[in-house]
C-alpha cells in the first residue's frame, strides 16, 4: 500500500503523549499504585513509567517524552486490567494537517473589495433635525 493511498483512505494517527500520560496517571492513581508498583506489574522500569507520565506536566515542546512501543502499551494495559484497545485509543490522535496559504499580492484583499463595493453603492445619509422648539 502506498503512502498516498494510505492517506486517502484513513486519517493519519500520531502518538498523543499528553493524553496518554494523563490517562496512565489517572488509572494508576485510581488503583492506588505507585509508579514502582505499576512498573513491576507491567514488567518495565519504574523510571520509564515516570517518564511516560511526565508528559502530562510538560508545557514545552522541546522536552522529549518517550513513545512507548506496542509491546509496552500492551504490558501496561494488562497490568492496569484494561482492554489494550482502550489504551491504544488513548495513546493515539489524528495528526493535524497543515494548510499552505499562498497569497497573490496583485489580487485585491477582502477589505479592498468591500471598500470598493461601498464606493460604487449609493451613499445614504441621515440628517439630524433639532427637536427644540
Amino acid at each position: 500500500m502506498t503512502a498516498s493511498k494510505l492517506t486517502s483512505n484513513k486519517d493519519l494517527l500520531r502518538f498523543d503523549s499528553i493524553a496518554f500520560a494523563k490517562f496512565l496517571h489517572f488509572k494508576r492513581s485510581q488503583l492506588g499504585w505507585s509508579t514502582r508498583e505499576l512498573a513491576q506489574r507491567a514488567k518495565i522500569s519504574q523510571p520509564y513509567v515516570v517518564a511516560l507520565e511526565r508528559a502530562r506536566n510538560t508545557k514545552s515542546k522541546t522536552k522529549a517524552t518517550p513513545t512507548p512501543t506496542v509491546d509496552v502499551i500492551a504490558q501496561l494495559a494488562f497490568a492496569l486490567d484494561i482492554d489494550a484497545k482502550t489504551l491504544f485509543a488513548r495513546a493515539m490522535k489524528i495528526a493535524s494537517r497543515h494548510v499552505l496559504l499562498v497569497v497573490d499580492e496583485t489580487a485585491p484583499t477582502p477589505l479592498k473589495i468591500v471598500q470598493q463595493s461601498s464606493i460604487n453603492q449609493p451613499q445614504i445619509g441621515f440628517a439630524r433635525q433639532s427637536l427644540a422648539t
